[in-house]
């Protein structure tokens, strides 16, 4: 029986047993009757040593019940007392329970969960463990936060019990360890947390890399969805994980990454995301290099699927205005290397252009603009700007769209068109220094659409000619 979501349904200002009996002594099932069952012998208990009925009270008489009898306990017993703890439980003030009595009985469930066979062999079902594995997390929240000997059987028993096989046991132990890394905060057995979560990407990553390789054969399934899992489970904490941590785990999502390991895709792209929100750039920039050539390696291979190349192109830009907004110079060397990776997604299908169009765009209007290379009140061209690297990548992007216009057996289309006139209102009075092929090429066609002899090398259009060209070739 799945423990319900009690927030709602019970609470701490009455006695849990008589809720419990309103709320199921009319039922027939058996799972039901042994809850309320389960309820009144530990009421009884708890009265027959005079102790009021409060939720700690039927908290640590179920603790002491479990662990008095662990041995003699049948299938029915154990899934009714989980799933009356894990009623209980949430009801118990914080205070309530000192750090050293939440020690004591994670001790008591873990053994438990220890001792008990598991569903595969007929004994605990997947409820009772989730049921167990939620008042795990409670408990592991009751303990001391500057004392890892206190925390760690709890908090590496939900690590276990994170990648499992039953899907309502795992996202419930990963909900919990994301709740815990929340109430652990800056403290020290934050740290040694992290160092464990560390650990199992590792691991796990590891053995990724190891069924990616060509030569091994496929590995089995619960492998591959072990690998997973880990990369699940990392996604919402990467914001609690120390700086070190987070280093380490991008490190190893890149070597992960660069293996060209289909299956794990697109949660390493998630994974590289979300410490791309929550990192600083100095982060970013340790491994931006092998970062960006991967992703332009995924880009450009046309086998890789649709959502995951633009998912590739989307993570690209983020790295370019992460090292762009944190004043790192490298941006200018990354701009044309992605520009021209995602370029080449604008003559695909509609549903690949369209958002690669987006991509592009969003790029040159952040990181293009003319009024740089600019001086005076005359805004006249500064020669020296022109010098820069910045320029210089400004001029490797429009040679990018001249190779493209060039190498074309075609008129470009709509989203090329598009790009095109978005980066030629961004260059403005620099436009003639650096994109002269393109508007040769685009005066070209526009003679041959309307039917007239022409000599390329006659036409001389100013930035607003240029503009009027391309409007008239669109």
């Amino acid at each position: 029986m799945d423990p319900p979501d009690n927030n709602n349904v019970f609470n701490d200002n009455s006695d849990i047993c008589q809720q419990l009996l309103q709320r199921y002594s009319k039922s027939s099932a058996p799972q039901h009757r042994h809850l309320c069952a389960i309820a009144a012998a530990t009421r009884s208990i708890i009265q027959s040593e005079s102790l009021p009925v409060t939720p700690f009270s039927y908290f640590a008489a179920t603790i002491s019940t479990i662990s008095n009898s662990q041995d003699s306990l049948d299938p029915q017993a154990v899934s009714a007392l989980s799933s009356f703890l894990s009623i209980v439980l949430p009801l118990v003030p914080h205070e309530a329970v000192s750090s050293d009595k939440a020690a004591e009985a994670i001790g008591v469930l873990v053994g438990l969960l220890e001792k008990q066979p598991l569903e595969s062999e007929g004994v605990l079902g997947t409820s009772t463990v989730r049921a167990f594995v939620k008042c795990l997390g409670i408990l592991v929240g009751f303990c001391d936060k500057e004392d890892w000997d206190s925390v760690k059987v709890g908090f590496e028993t939900l690590v276990k019990f994170s990648t499992d096989k039953r899907p309502k046991v795992r996202k419930c132990a990963q909900d919990c360890i994301l709740t815990v890394f929340k109430s652990f905060g800056s403290s020290s057995v934050a740290k040694k947390a992290g160092k464990r979560i560390y650990s199992l990407i590792k691991e796990h990553i590891t053995l990724a890399i190891k069924l990616s390789a060509p030569k091994e054969i496929s590995g089995s399934k619960d492998e591959h969805q072990e690998v997973l899992h880990s990369l699940n489970i990392l996604k919402p904490i990467i914001p609690y994980l120390t700086v070190k941590d987070n280093e380490k785990v991008l490190a190893q999502l890149v070597e992960l990454m660069s293996s060209q390991s289909s299956v794990f895709t697109r949660h390493i792209f998630d994974n590289i995301g979300a410490i791309l929100d929550a990192s600083r750039v100095e982060i970013i920039l340790l491994d931006a290099d092998n970062i960006i050539k991967a992703l332009i390696s995924y880009i450009l291979s046309a086998e890789n699927p649709a959502d995951n190349v633009l998912f590739a192109a989307t993570l690209a830009k983020g790295i370019i205005e992460k090292l762009h907004d944190g004043g790192i110079s490298v941006w200018v060397t990354y701009l044309p290397l992605v520009v021209e990776s995602i370029s080449g997604l604008l003559t695909r299908p509609e549903d690949i252009a369209l958002p690669a169009s987006n991509i592009l765009k969003e790029l040159i209007n952040g990181h293009i603009d003319g009024k740089k290379f600019l001086t005076g009140k005359k805004q006249a061209v500064d020669d020296e700007a022109l010098s820069c690297s910045e320029f210089e990548a400004v001029k490797a992007i429009c040679l990018v769209f001249e190779n493209m216009l060039l190498s074309s057996s075609g008129y470009p289309n709509d989203h090329i068109l598009a790009i095109l006139s978005v980066m030629f209102l961004k260059l403005g009075g620099v436009l003639d220094f650096c994109a002269k092929g393109i508007i040769l090429k685009l005066a070209d066609w526009m003679i041959v659409a309307s039917g007239g002899a022409y000599d390329s090398k006659n036409v001389s259009p100013t930035p607003t000619k240029a503009l009027f060209v391309l409007q008239e070739t669109h």
